[in-house]
């Protein structure tokens, strides 16, 4: 028979309090099931663990009853005026360089002396 030493027994008073502050529905707004899209009651999410600004949560839904493993960044994110599939899209979109910039200006440039032509 092996005998583990220096093993600790979990503090879950801790795991809990710890988890309550993360947990906070003003910290991390509303989770909702990504099946039935039913908000999550605070009960039915347990805190998994953190990585960086990243939550890793476990929650199963009253309504249909799916488990899941939610990943949460709790960075406050910059307000956006793109729906969440478009942020998706431009997001996997390469970078503008500076060139790119300065051509877009020169192109204004042009169009707004062409138009001082015309009128």
């Amino acid at each position: 028979m092996a005998v583990l030493a220096n093993v600790q027994p979990r503090d879950h008073a801790l795991d809990t309090f710890a988890s309550q502050a993360l947990l906070a529905p003003e910290r991390l707004g509303v989770l909702r099931c990504p099946i039935c899209g039913t908000p999550y009651d605070a009960e039915a999410i347990r805190f998994v663990r953190t990585h960086g600004t990243h939550l890793t949560l476990a929650a199963q839904c009253d309504h249909c009853y799916t488990g899941a493993l939610l990943t949460v960044d709790t960075e406050p994110q910059a307000e956006s005026e793109l729906l969440p599939a478009e942020q998706v899209y431009f997001a996997a979109q390469p970078r503008l360089a500076d060139a790119d910039v300065e051509a877009l200006r020169v192109h204004i440039r042009a169009l707004e002396d062409f138009g001082a032509l015309t009128a």
